[in-house]
């Protein structure tokens, strides 16, 4: 594939591979996780760390059929450097549970997550998020949009188009998958929704994606990381 910019050059876009790439996007969000603690917060060995998320990192990327891809240095180093990756996941079937059983499953990946947030403020922002996409998106989106899961850039390689490209490309594929697949099932696709924190709108909003609102403002116990925001782009 082309590169988008010359600034681009060094790099190569090849498909995310599981399970063989867990490993290097645990280090990629570790060192994310990094620039989000406050000063004074210890950092975890990032040992410990991988213990934590590994199998978190398996449950996440376990969907049917994603599209994913993978920023690496070119020519590639080894053991391979994973600069970025891009992740979507396609309509799904109805959700069925309970909001008691939902409630349930997201406490057990809370008690899970290496997050330095409180685990009780944690849940409630969780939820609120999976309140909010309901609100934005509307009533059942998961059957009629595909989801950009998550879009993550090594902060070393950050500010060089880098993001905009895996957007670009992830996109392409959507729309590709999206034509051949229309009518079957008498599904129709309308588009694909996303939640994304402030510091991402610049590069959605350029991919055309359309900014919904976002999570109201308080001001206790709030990091940069947990003021989501919602957005979509629209098919047709």
């Amino acid at each position: 594939m082309a590169t988008p910019s010359p600034s681009a050059s060094d790099f190569l876009l090849l498909p995310l591979s599981f399970p063989n790439d867990a490993p290097n996007i645990a280090h990629l969000h570790y060192q994310t996780m990094l620039s989000t603690l406050p000063p004074s917060t210890p950092a975890p060995p990032e040992e410990s760390f991988n213990t934590a998320t590994l199998p978190l990192i398996f449950s996440r990327f376990s969907h049917p059929n994603p599209i994913a891809y993978k920023l690496v240095p070119s020519p590639p180093t080894s053991p391979e450097k994973i600069i970025g990756y891009i992740y979507f996941t396609p309509p799904s079937s109805p959700d069925t549970r309970t909001i008691e059983e939902r409630q349930k499953e997201l406490r057990g990946e809370v008690a899970k997550s290496t997050s330095p947030t409180d685990k009780e403020l944690l849940f409630h922002l969780k939820w609120e998020n999976a309140e909010l996409k309901e609100k934005y998106f509307g009533p059942g989106y998961k059957e009629r949009f595909w989801e950009l899961e998550s879009l993550v850039v090594d902060g070393g390689f950050q500010r060089r188009g880098l993001g905009s490209w895996l957007v670009r490309e992830g996109m392409k594929e959507v729309e590709r998958r999206v034509g051949e697949d229309e009518g079957k099932e008498g599904r129709k696709v309308e588009g694909v929704v996303l939640v994304a924190n402030p510091a991402g709108r610049r590069t959605y909003e350029r991919a055309g994606f359309e900014y919904l609102g976002g999570r109201p403002v308080r001001t206790v116990e709030m990091r940069d990381d947990h003021m989501h925001l919602w957005f979509w782009k629209r098919f047709g």
